[in-house]
């Protein structure tokens, strides 16, 4: 369910001019998981945190935003409400983009690429359940 939208998401973005890791397309095989997760997020600018029941159930999604979140320096994590969960404790203390609100919803794209687009040259990892 996360996958397919965050595959529509991708998509908005890029064609927005946005450019976009995530680990179905971009992540390099044969290297472990942790090393191309560590890869993706210090050559981004930007990690987006879909929150999902599926991210805060995923162990390998807890550990990409740990990652992001340590990445302090030219970074900045961007959190997206997709399906209603618990918000991370680290995560509480930023403000997120909530998909589902109605009221949120006709300004969410230009939103998410105003966040996105504070530095020109941004490259976002995405976090997602497989």
């Amino acid at each position: 369910m996360d996958g397919d939208w965050v595959k529509n998401l991708v998509s908005m973005l890029e064609s927005r001019g946005l450019k976009c890791c995530v680990d179905y397309r971009d992540f390099l095989p044969g290297n472990s998981i942790v090393t191309n997760i560590a890869e993706a997020i210090y050559q981004s600018k930007r990690t987006l945190a879909i929150l999902s029941p599926d991210f805060i159930k995923s162990n390998w999604c807890q550990s990409e935003l740990q990652h992001a979140l340590a990445r302090v320096h030219n970074h900045k994590v961007v959190p997206v409400l997709y399906r209603a969960c618990k918000v991370p404790l680290e995560l509480k203390s930023k403000t997120y983009i909530d998909w589902e609100n109605p009221d949120v919803k006709p300004h969410f794209w230009d939103t998410l690429e105003r966040a996105l687009k504070e530095n020109p040259s941004v490259c976002s990892c995405i976090l997602e359940e497989v």
